[in-house]
């Protein structure tokens, strides 16, 4: 006999003490604020406008039905199926729902006094396993949810493996992997999927996380969420990146020492044009981190000539390289130049003087027509 596929989650509950109360042959009633939302709850999608419609509208039917008579209808008898809650371990006195999330949102919103419910004892293994195996069953979470929940499961420690944890959900390893990936996504891609509970197949998703540059990835995902691109199209760039890169992985190989940081990357796929291209962003980006991390540039011994701008400053090495930085992140600079003299210049206002005079380590001086700035320990 073929076993089914939520037969350990059924276990669960046949190995749980369930107390249900029957009151004038329906569920017992809580008090609806002594009830909170399950912590473990996977869904951010919690509104439910249809079920609270519905609810109300079966109160409305069956009010009518009894001839408008309120001391035999009230409106929590619009729910017609119970929750199930269980003791909550953190607050005595008050439950957690186990099952029922959004019926318990609807008839708050409601605002309903009381709610059927019924109740059972669990674990905290059980109680998140109760909130992701519920929502599975009902195939209404997203891809996100799920990888938040599978992966929640098994940081938690409630199981020790990837497998023991398919086999009490009813699926495969390669499963539970393919959830976990998902979470390797951009920040934009996971924060824009969260914010407007974007639904996108777990598949396409996973597709996504295999492109490790960031900006493709995101470019992507925009074009698939508005309808322009199809899984299809999403395969075929990856399938081209992997024949504009043979033999390398889609992913740069950074070698790491606690005083260097080296990109070994065989840019051989790429053609003279797009070399240069890689050559320039790489080179934009690498400015960028620098400036983001205030880290002090490599060539700090032969700075010849700075000039104070607007909003930045401008430097210039004896090898005619230059750059341009923030005030911050020059003042940081400067201040650990140990060399004799750097010439400068600068509009005569208020916020240049601010700036010299902010350099730690460092004197002003004139010679003839021009501006000199010098370690205080040379003179």
């Amino acid at each position: 006999m073929a076993k089914n596929k939520f037969e350990d989650f059924e276990e669960v509950l046949d190995a749980s003490e369930f107390v249900t109360n029957l009151a004038a042959g329906g569920a017992a009633e809580i008090d609806i604020n002594l009830i909170n939302p399950n912590p473990y709850q996977p869904r951010f999608d919690e509104e439910k406008p249809e079920l609270t419609a519905s609810i109300h509208a079966a109160y409305e039917s069956m009010w009518l039905s009894h001839n408008a008579d309120d001391s035999l209808v009230k409106p929590e008898d619009g729910l017609l199926q119970p929750i199930t809650i269980t003791l909550d371990p953190n607050n005595e006195g008050e439950y957690i729902v186990t099952d029922g999330h959004c019926r318990l949102i609807s008839c708050k919103n409601l605002d309903h006094k009381t709610i059927k419910y019924n109740l059972v004892k669990t674990s905290l293994r059980e109680l998140e396993l109760f909130a992701l195996v519920g929502n599975l069953q009902r195939t209404d979470l997203t891809a996100f949810e799920t990888a938040l929940a599978v992966d929640n499961l098994l940081k938690n420690g409630f199981y020790a493996s990837a497998g023991e944890l398919a086999k009490a959900l009813g699926k495969t390893a390669p499963w539970i992997s393919k959830c976990r990936s998902v979470l390797k996504l951009s920040d934009f891609i996971l924060d824009d999927i969260k914010k407007n509970k974007v639904k996108i197949g777990l598949e396409i998703l996973v597709d996504l996380q295999r492109i490790e540059y960031v900006d493709m990835q995101e470019e992507l995902y925009t074009k698939y969420k508005e309808g322009k691109i199809t899984q299809s199209d999403i395969r075929k760039k990856i399938k081209d990146l992997k024949e504009e890169l043979p033999g390398q992985t889609l992913k740069p190989v950074f070698k790491s020492s606690n005083k260097t940081l080296k990109l070994d990357f065989n840019w051989s796929g790429l053609d003279d044009s797009k070399q240069e291209q890689f050559e320039h962003e790489f080179k934009n980006l690498f400015d960028e981190l620098l400036d983001k991390f205030k880290m002090p540039s490599a060539k700090q011994s032969d700075i010849k000539y700075i000039d104070i701008l607007e909003n930045e400053v401008y430097i210039e090495y004896l090898d005619n390289e230059s750059i341009n930085i923030s005030f911050s992140k020059a003042k940081e600079l400067l201040g650990e130049y140990t060399s004799t003299m750097i010439r400068y210049s600068c509009a005569d206002n208020e916020k240049s003087t601010e700036f010299l005079n902010s350099i730690p380590n460092k004197t002003q001086f004139q010679s003839g027509n021009l501006n000199y700035l010098e370690h205080k320990d040379c003179r």
